[in-house]
């Protein structure tokens, strides 16, 4: 189970506990209303923005932090000391980036929306980190810079988290090939674990492997994705909730599941010499079944308890794993 950082947690608490709680219900209502809709989130009030960082801002601090652990184990020795992010919201990157990368020296962080810039901004007092010294905010409108030619210098890592989808297919693939041109070694995209959010993540993968990237993860492969068009892949995080946070949403676990599709693209190459586990593994007396995403294309193996080594491995492997290929 992933969870923020302390200081964050008690920052978001800290803002949350100024406005009244019934308030802050009504506009988680509102968000949660919008997001099963699918549809462009606009977020106009105080308490909504409020209501975001209360509820939204841990479940996507923890797919970030997610896609962040899985350039680690590509590159374990990879050294990250600047981060770009196009789409910031309230900053909620920068956060997962240092607890990653804590030598992280500068941070750009675009955003169109001055409130959240502000709400962002009072969150970061709460960082210590003597290593960063440049933190800055940009108030641009992703959506209009392939328009106004607006160029992004070069930073080790570049993210867009939860924000290609506000853009239609046209708009992104300008946005793609600046965010590309912007990025010294890593950029990741994320996107909501629907359909949808697949399909914008299905374009920039197609996108950037045009321009010249290597796919990192989570496909093992550069070739067309072998997953059926009434499927999507996605994985999952678990997020823990405060208590606040579950008083909010009237709840009583002490978790909540986000689910997001992702793709990292890379400057450099990366041993994909790897399978990825595309669904929870179906645990079987005496054999586990592993849905597979391979550079062959989709496959199921199945482990028996006489491979004892692979299928020991089987028993602790769980959805979104790398599934190395000798252990089949």
């Amino acid at each position: 189970m992933s969870s923020l950082p302390p200081k964050l947690s008690q920052a978001i608490e800290s803002e949350v506990s100024k406005i009244n709680f019934s308030l802050f219900s009504e506009a988680i209502k509102e968000l949660s209303l919008l997001y099963r809709k699918n549809e462009k989130i606009f977020i106009t009030s105080l308490e909504q923005r409020l209501a975001y960082i209360g509820v939204r801002l841990p479940a996507t601090y923890c797919a970030i932090l997610s896609s962040f652990l899985e350039i680690k184990k590509h590159f374990p020795d990879i050294e990250i000391s600047s981060l770009l992010d196009l789409g910031s919201g309230p900053g909620t990157t920068l956060w997962a980036a240092l607890s990653i990368w804590p030598q992280i020296s500068k941070i750009t962080l675009v955003e169109q929306d001055r409130d959240f810039i502000a709400l962002g901004k009072k969150l970061a007092t709460n960082l210590t980190s003597p290593t960063i010294n440049s933190l800055e905010w940009l108030n641009l409108d992703l959506s209009l810079t392939p328009n106004n030619k607006e160029n992004f210098s070069k930073h080790d890592l570049v993210i867009m988290s939860y924000s290609l989808g506000e853009m239609d297919s046209l708009t992104q693939k300008k946005v793609l090939s600046h965010a590309w041109q912007a990025t010294q070694n890593i950029l990741v995209i994320i996107e909501p674990g629907t359909v949808k959010g697949f399909n914008n993540i299905l374009l920039a993968r197609d996108s950037l492997i045009l321009l010249g990237a290597n796919i990192i993860a989570p496909c093992p492969h550069k070739e067309k994705c072998p997953v059926l068009e009434n499927d999507w892949c996605h994985f999952s995080v678990r997020v823990e909730r405060s208590s606040f946070h579950r008083r909010a949403k009237a709840g009583t676990l002490s978790y909540e599941d986000e689910k997001f599709s992702y793709v990292i693209a890379s400057k450099q190459l990366s041993d994909n010499f790897y399978s990825r586990i595309i669904r929870h593994p179906l645990k079987r007396p005496k054999h586990i079944h592993l849905d597979l995403c391979t550079s062959a294309g989709l496959s199921r193996v199945t482990l028996s308890q006489k491979n004892k080594e692979a299928y020991k491995l089987a028993r602790k492997a769980s959805w979104g794993d790398i599934w190395e290929k000798n252990k089949t």
